[in-house]
């Protein structure tokens, strides 16, 4: 299961179609939004390997996926962010200096419980600051 990105015109046209993840299990596409240079970035979820155990098992997380699209709606960039537990993006804006904040939940730490999650995603490298 992969994120679908459809750019429709006003009348509900097709304008393109693209579709991007890959990952081994899933991605999810929560949250859309366009950007300063005509380009859209969209955040949700993605199924994550996070490490070998000792039989080789593997273990997986859900973490937070974002990927930057130009114009036309091929992939500028895409992050996955490992919060040390399970991540969710639900939605993801533009802030007036460029940036991305991107709303969701976490699992804690500390308790092991789901915890609001507000981050700001740098715009231009995808760099991250809580």
């Amino acid at each position: 299961m992969d994120v679908v990105v459809v750019k429709t015109d006003s009348a509900g046209g097709q304008q393109w179609l693209t579709s991007f993840g890959n990952k081994p299990f899933y991605e999810y596409g929560n949250g859309v939004c366009t950007t300063a240079d005509g380009g859209y970035v969209v955040a949700g979820i993605t199924k994550s390997m996070i490490n070998p155990t000792e039989n080789d098992r593997r273990i997986y997380d859900n973490d937070i996926y974002v990927v930057k699209l130009d114009h036309d709606g091929s992939m500028v960039w895409e992050k996955t962010i490992a919060e040390g537990g399970l991540g969710w993006a639900n939605g993801i804006c533009m802030t007036p200096d460029g940036d991305f904040a991107i709303v969701g939940h976490t699992e804690s730490a500390v308790n092991g419980s789901l915890d609001a999650l507000l981050m700001v995603l740098e715009g231009r490298s995808g760099s991250t600051e809580e």
